[in-house]
Formats: structure tokens, C-alpha cells, sequence
């Protein structure tokens, strides 16, 4: 039997809030404890917004770039642009992924976090 896909493309909870960081509202792990198994974290992106949910995730992405979890709190500037995001997991670019960048703030991006198939749209 073949997974059941989760989660859609039509909703948007991940936020790009600066060049290499990224927030959601998706804990870190299931009890949000960065002491427990974490999640992992990609952002998807696709000039032809080609992307697409099944059960072995989000499929037809030009390029994917893994997010490295950078902690429970969010920088305190990014809190007082956007204070709504509070609680949410803040998530970073590692430096050797940022020259992908420019090529997905002109694309449709998906952020996914694997341990259960989550998947949301900037």
C-alpha cells in the first residue's frame, strides 16, 4: 500500500522572514523539545510551479534545500517585525545552500518537515 499524501499546497503557514531564515508553525519535534527525535526541515522550490503533494512527498521541485533547526526562539528582530509568529520553529539556510537562494525567491517554495510528511507553501 502506498502512502496516503499530507498536508496540500494551498496554504500558506511558512514565513520567509529574512535571507536565510525561515519560521512555521510546525514544532521542532512531537513534544517541541529539541532534546527529542527533530524533524527534518527542506525548502522545495519550482520556477514552473510544478510542485506537487503524493505519498512520497513533494515531487517535481527544481532544486530542494535542506533548513538546519536554529532553535526554539526567533531572533528578537524578526519577533518585533513579526509578532503573530510567535512559537513558531525558526529555521536557517546553512551558508553553503545560500547561493540557491536568488533562484527560489522568484519561484514557488514548499517547506516540508519529514518525520510526518508536514508540507506548507511561503
Amino acid at each position: 500500500m502506498s502512502k496516503v499524501p499530507a498536508g496540500t499546497l494551498l496554504k500558506s503557514y511558512a514565513h520567509w522572514v529574512k535571507a536565510n531564515t525561515l519560521v512555521w508553525r510546525v514544532p521542532v519535534s512531537e513534544d517541541g523539545e529539541l532534546t527529542s527525535p527533530q524533524r527534518r526541515f527542506h525548502l522545495h522550490y519550482s520556477r514552473g510551479s510544478k510542485m506537487q503533494v503524493t505519498g512520497h512527498g513533494i515531487e517535481h521541485a527544481d532544486a530542494v534545500i535542506p533548513l538546519k533547526i536554529a532553535g526554539l526562539n526567533i531572533p528578537s528582530d524578526v519577533m518585533a517585525k513579526y509578532p503573530h509568529l510567535y512559537g513558531s520553529t525558526h529555521l536557517e539556510i546553512e551558508p553553503e545552500h545560500m547561493d540557491k537562494v536568488s533562484s527560489a525567491h522568484n519561484a514557488a517554495c514548499q517547506v516540508d518537515g519529514t518525520a510526518h510528511n508536514l508540507t506548507s507553501s511561503r
